[in-house]
């Protein structure tokens, strides 16, 4: 490194500036700008993902998927199961982690029928999502009256009784961190 700026030595061993180290932190993506691995500790960070994974089902076609990963910071090859969210290192329990295998995504082998039921599910989902933001917003800026959630039944039990329905009606615990 032909610099007279500071600079520092991450774990991988790569050298950066200092201030560069900085901007990275301060974007929120605290990794080796040559070989991608984490230089901060990240156990809370894979904590929270883990929580969101936890939060977030995949779509029965996707759930049992597994996938080829390389981790960036312990260089591990493993098999993960496939979500958005994120691709868990089965040697050291990180997400920082790259897909490198090749494996077909899963064919939806449900019938048609099952299919339309669970676009439904999902859409009912989204639509109590969508009532439970549309009351927290109202919530949030004291304007209840405002955000025109009359009609709007699984919202106001939310509101009335701290409880959120999922899409039978059955009451499902929030508040954990996570979206909704």
């Amino acid at each position: 490194m032909d610099s007279l700026l500071t600079a520092n030595i991450l774990k991988c061993g790569h050298a950066i500036h200092s201030a560069c180290q900085q901007d990275l932190v301060r974007s929120g993506n605290p990794r080796c700008p040559i070989c991608n691995a984490s230089f901060l500790e990240m156990a809370e960070q894979w904590k929270y993902i883990d929580s969101l994974i936890a939060s977030t089902p995949m779509p029965p076609a996707y759930r049992n998927w597994e996938v080829e990963i390389l981790c960036a910071d312990c260089h591990a090859s493993s098999i993960a199961l496939f979500h958005v969210e994120g691709l868990k290192c089965g040697s050291c329990g990180g997400y920082n982690s790259t897909r490198t295998g090749s494996e077909p995504a899963p064919a939806d082998e449900r019938n048609a029928e099952q299919q339309e039921q669970d676009e439904l599910d999902w859409e009912a989902e989204e639509n109590t999502r969508e009532g439970f933001r549309r009351l927290h917003a109202a919530l949030e800026s004291g304007a209840e009256e405002d955000a025109d959630l009359e009609h709007d039944d699984d919202a106001a039990h939310v509101a009335d009784t701290g409880q959120d329905l999922d899409v039978q009606g059955n009451v499902r615990a929030f508040g954990s961190g996570g979206e909704l």
